[in-house]
């Protein structure tokens, strides 16, 4: 079921947060992508753990309510309105012509923005067909600062017939 409307504008400061993150992707090229809908598939994990496990989980279970916060949001799919920046301009999936679709290209997917119960604390999930990254990022005041990431999944690439 689809639920549109519910993402607070304080999500969409953490996804313009997420889009100034140019050292894990290349936000600052043009033609970005974005799904349409939210998503944090189970299936962009690696291996059968659960879902936050090992440095990063301890990074989390600090911020009380960050990880059941997270997972509530991300029970299902939200959709995403363009009230995020990105500095060279996005489109959604929905928004490109039918030919361009049709197409293998890479488009970004974002989660539900989680937050620890004090709201001094936010998580989210990018990913892109190759890989995907959990962000932590903190509450500056003025703006919501990235404190850690760590990548949630790596699609291995090989040549095939060469």
């Amino acid at each position: 079921m689809e639920n549109k409307n519910l993402i607070s504008s304080t999500e969409y400061e953490i996804y313009t947060a997420v889009c100034q993150q140019t050292n894990l992707f290349l936000f600052n090229r043009p033609d970005t992508i974005f799904n349409d809908y939210t998503s944090d598939e189970r299936l962009h994990r690696t291996n059968d753990k659960e879902r936050f496990w090992g440095d990063l989980k301890y990074k989390l279970i600090i911020h009380k309510g960050l990880i059941e916060d997270y997972e509530t949001k991300n029970a299902c799919q939200w959709t995403l309105e363009k009230q995020f920046y990105v500095e060279n301009g996005y489109r959604f999936v929905s928004e490109l012509a039918p030919e361009k679709t049709n197409k293998a290209r890479g488009a970004f997917t974002l989660s539900r923005v989680g937050f620890s119960s004090s709201l001094k604390y936010a998580l989210v999930h990018i990913a892109y067909p190759v890989c995907g990254y959990y962000l932590l990022f903190r509450d500056k005041g003025t703006h919501w600062e990235q404190i850690k990431y760590c990548m949630s999944f790596h699609a291995v690439l090989r040549d095939v017939g060469s």
